[in-house]
């Protein structure tokens, strides 16, 4: 059996994922592995961009991800003190920047809190674990 040696772990709200982070924490040391913690900060619409500022569009985006790291740091700070863990914030469509570093550092496994599914939005276009399953490409 492979074991998994390079965790990948997607975090956007460390209170509600303490499931994926014991689970993420146990295959780490228990496989004496790496894991990587990361979340996502989406890109603001070229029409949103266009409206903004250049200083207003920098304060935002440093804002965002200035609360993005703070959420990583919290996750680390509470699940991930006895593990060798690598932060990341990943920039841009979540789906697509999750698959491009799951090909970048070739995770053995990705771990992910599933979204909530009541929006209009996540029934239409679904959500980022089904685009995840629908578009990375399967190994050979």
């Amino acid at each position: 059996m492979q074991r998994f040696k390079n965790i990948l772990v997607v975090v956007n709200d460390p209170e509600r994922e303490r499931f994926v982070a014991k689970l993420a924490i146990s295959l780490t040391e228990n496989n004496n592995g790496t894991m990587t913690i990361a979340t996502i900060s989406e890109r603001l619409s070229d029409q949103i961009k266009e409206k903004l500022k250049a200083t207003l569009k920098l304060y935002f985006e440093r804002l965002v991800r200035d609360e993005k790291l703070e959420i990583l740091e919290k996750f680390k700070s509470r699940f991930c003190k006895k593990i060798q863990t690598e932060m990341k914030l990943l920039t841009g469509i979540a789906f697509i920047e999750i698959i491009r570093e799951l090909i970048r550092r070739k995770h053995d496994i990705i771990l992910v809190h599933s979204e909530d599914h009541t929006s209009l939005k996540g029934w239409i276009l679904g959500s980022t674990e089904l685009r995840l399953l629908r578009k990375y490409p399967a190994p050979s």
